[in-house]
């Protein structure tokens, strides 16, 4: 079944994935919509919408029937009632994906200057979390049919494009607002690009088909060997980092190049072994022109996956302190209070606090036993990974749970590497002081000590310090109860995390 955020409709049912198809014009005002659906139902949904143009957005999307860039398909539904045209402006044409030539038309304007009203996609590569359908024999045209540009209750009770989504297991629904509009960068001068979540990397346009080898997923989808081995690939770059084998964390979107191209090329070599397929056994990767496109150059491809993990991962810990469920409390207060419990929080994290013992005084300690935590670990380490060409239909065997490459770091043990264990607390740390940059640029005249925050290499250093001192320290009457919340941190249950959605 389709779904359109904003939503019509009502709650009957859920399951885990969903595909970004593109985006789609409905009513005469127009407004566009980001569109939805599962992958069991997307070849139904493509036979129902009909692409009209395209619109470069600015950041990179990943639509069901493209390759992964900045021009989105645009749709509208076939055998519709007229619906408008966009009236933004037109940079230039392409060939779509129907074989067609496309206007494509600039998404990046200021929108108050113009009629079409654009709800962007919070998910642009799909996301995982509760999906509502909607209820009863309503079809998708009935869907549209009873949108109204001018009709905006009709979807003010769900997803509206303003606000990121969290979602609790039990499909309930909370909001925390976007700042700085539908793709705002945080800034963080003091912790620099250590710190700051680093944009999505921008990954050349499309211009063919999703099959067509110019681009990673094209390559995926089209050549099974690879799709296997650089689906390995893209796993054990989560682990690496994971585990600390890239070095300080918070260090490796700033590293150089021949440092991310090292790490790359000794991870594929690994993804070869791991797949059991040799490097002569790859096939040869024709470009769109014909020309044939090497190892290397395809490695290169895969090497914004290092900057788009410590980006996802950013964000998802910045979407989850904001929770009711997070267990920091940050969701009902505000002002000067919100302040205060923000630096009251952050001072968990930093000397003496942090290395303070007993354990019952000890920061890290408290910290490691919020729900927090055990969010972001879930969503970093036990989550499926969603990939547009990987899945377990074209991939069978692979594993779609980076814990699942090492169950016995992961999982059979009786806590987790103090890498791990460090980098999910500085990502919580990180958040938190941006959350805090926000709230003092929100008060009159507030101001705080930023020079007394350290930025988050060093508290992903010290934080593996102390984790080595005190996880052997038995001699403390704490250490009992410490060593429980750890073994409660390698295998966690969905239903005892705050699930927020993926990006």
């Amino acid at each position: 079944m389709p779904l359109v955020l904003p939503l019509n409709g009502t709650l009957a049912g859920t399951t885990d994935t969903l595909s970004f198809v593109g985006y789609i014009v409905i009513g005469l005002e127009p407004v566009v919509y980001a569109l939805y659906c599962s992958p069991s139902t997307l070849d139904a949904v493509h036979h129902r919408i009909k692409l009209t143009a395209y619109m470069e957005t600015g950041r990179v999307h990943t639509a069901s029937l493209e390759a992964e860039g900045t021009e989105v398909p645009v749709y509208i539904l076939e055998n519709a009632l007229p619906t408008a045209i966009l009236d933004l402006p037109a940079l230039w044409t392409r060939q779509g994906h129907d074989r067609k030539i496309q206007v494509v038309y600039d998404g990046r304007v200021d929108l108050a200057n113009y009629h079409t009203i654009i709800h962007w996609a919070d998910y642009p590569s799909g996301y995982n979390m509760p999906v509502f359908q909607f209820s009863g024999h309503c079809g998708m045209s009935d869907v549209f049919s009873s949108a109204s540009a001018n009709d905006a209750s009709i979807f003010g009770s769900w997803m509206m494009s303003n606000a990121h989504v969290t979602s609790e297991n039990d499909g309930s629904l909370s909001a925390h607002p976007n700042y700085g509009g539908p793709y705002s960068a945080h800034s963080d001068s003091h912790h620099n690009s250590e710190s700051a979540p680093a944009p999505a990397p921008v990954i050349p346009i499309a211009t063919a088909t999703s099959t067509d080898a110019d681009h990673l997923t094209g390559v995926m989808l089209k050549y099974s060997k690879w799709r296997l081995v650089l689906s390995y690939l893209r796993l054990l770059i989560r682990l690496a980092i994971c585990r600390g084998e890239t070095g300080n964390p918070h260090f490796i979107t700033t590293a150089p190049l021949e440092t991310k191209a090292a790490l790359i090329h000794r991870l594929f070599t690994e993804s070869l072994l791991r797949a059991n397929i040799s490097a002569v056994e790859l096939e040869q990767v024709s470009a769109s022109d014909g020309r044939i496109i090497s190892e290397n150059e395809i490695l290169v491809m895969a090497g914004p996956w290092v900057s788009t993990f410590m980006h996802d991962s950013r964000r998802v810990a910045f979407q989850t302190i904001n929770h009711a469920r997070a267990g920091f409390g940050l969701h009902d207060i505000f002002g000067t209070l919100l302040k205060a419990r923000l630096e009251h929080l952050l001072s968990h994290f930093m000397r003496p606090q942090s290395s303070r013992l007993p354990f019952d005084q000890n920061g890290l300690v408290w910290i490691f036993r919020t729900r927090c935590i055990k969010s972001i670990l879930w969503h970093t380490a036990f989550r499926v990974t969603i990939s547009a060409a990987a899945t377990v239909a074209t991939t069978p065997g692979l594993p779609m749970i980076m814990a699942d490459l090492e169950p016995a770091v992961f999982r059979h043990t009786s806590v987790l590497p103090v890498e791990t264990l460090a980098f999910i607390e500085s990502l919580c740390y990180v958040s938190l002081f941006r959350k805090l940059e926000s709230v003092v640029a929100q008060i009159p005249g507030a101001t705080f000590d930023r020079p007394f925050y350290p930025p988050a290499s060093t508290i992903y250093d010290e934080a593996v310090e102390t984790l080595n001192i005190i996880l052997p320290l038995d001699s403390d009457p704490g250490h009992p109860a410490f060593m429980t919340c750890m073994a409660s941190l390698c295998d966690i249950a969905v239903h005892d995390v705050v699930r927020v959605a993926r990006t």
